[in-house]
């Protein structure tokens, strides 16, 4: 059991197309919030523009002690800590493991490797790109290659990277 007193990090949802907003209005009441965006450039007819993109789609990180949660209450755009299935307090994510997920939010690589064949269920290590040094499934999501990294039981981070950013270290073949 988490002691209720010690500040951690916990993941808040969110009304969609709010997680900007929500950001300043948490740390306004002087609690730590974290929200994972990435810079990309967006082509429209007329122009090219850099926009930052949310990652994490009407979620937010905060770090609080339970004990302070009622600095989030009485905003209707904040809809609550997560909890784990059949849990009634809200999860913790360990200081480290945060620390991990914002320096993975902050790597950027601009070379290229040599393909690999990649296969759905393949255990895979990242060699570039914002995940570099970690491993993870591949998975198929809309026929693009992504990487699955675990923060804690009710959270994963599905991030699509290029082919030649991973190697093939186990197969999914028996």
């Amino acid at each position: 059991m988490t002691d209720r007193t010690i500040p951690h990090w916990y993941v808040m949802r969110t009304a969609a197309n709010y997680e900007r907003k929500m950001k300043l209005w948490v740390e306004a009441r002087g609690v730590e919030a974290y929200l994972p965006v990435r810079s990309e450039m967006h082509r429209w007819s007329d122009r090219m523009k850099r926009v930052e993109v949310v990652l994490t789609p009407s979620l937010l990180f905060v770090r609080l002690a339970l004990v302070h949660r009622e600095l989030l209450w009485g905003e209707p755009h904040l809809k609550g800590l997560m909890r784990a299935p059949g849990e009634s307090v809200p999860a913790p994510i360990s200081d480290e493991r945060m620390a991990e997920f914002m320096e993975i939010v902050e790597r950027e690589s601009a070379f290229s490797l040599i393909p690999t064949p990649i296969h759905k269920g393949d255990i895979v290590h990242v060699l570039a790109g914002p995940l570099e040094g970690f491993e993870g499934e591949c998975m198929r999501i809309d026929g693009v290659n992504s990487i699955v990294i675990r923060l804690n039981p009710l959270l994963s981070a599905a991030v699509t990277i290029p082919r030649s950013y991973v190697k093939k270290i186990k197969s999914s073949e028996k």
